[in-house]
């Protein structure tokens, strides 16, 4: 679906030379668009894989979140301590 337009801008038409790369262009932008859905598709079928092992091991997945939080907050915590200044 190329499509060209006059303008008025240039004395010179734009000729044969640039319908390549107007092809390219577009190439690019469909695969982009595919990339992108495809991206898309995988990460909600990642969604929907845990949302459903999420609803079979419930208590797993309690488990799991908080140690993470746990994990996390250690890690932030070391680290405000080994930053911080210390008073003396």
């Amino acid at each position: 679906m190329t499509t060209a337009t006059q303008t008025a801008q240039g004395s010179a038409p734009v000729g044969a030379c640039a319908w390549p790369t107007l092809d390219a262009v577009e190439e690019g932008t469909r695969r982009a668009r595919r990339a992108f859905v495809d991206v898309r598709h995988k990460a909600e079928d990642a969604a929907a894989d845990a949302r459903l092992t999420v609803r079979r091991h419930p208590l797993a997945a309690v488990a799991a979140g908080v140690a993470t939080g746990a994990l996390l907050g250690g890690v932030c915590g070391f680290f405000v301590a080994w930053f911080a200044p210390t008073r003396e």
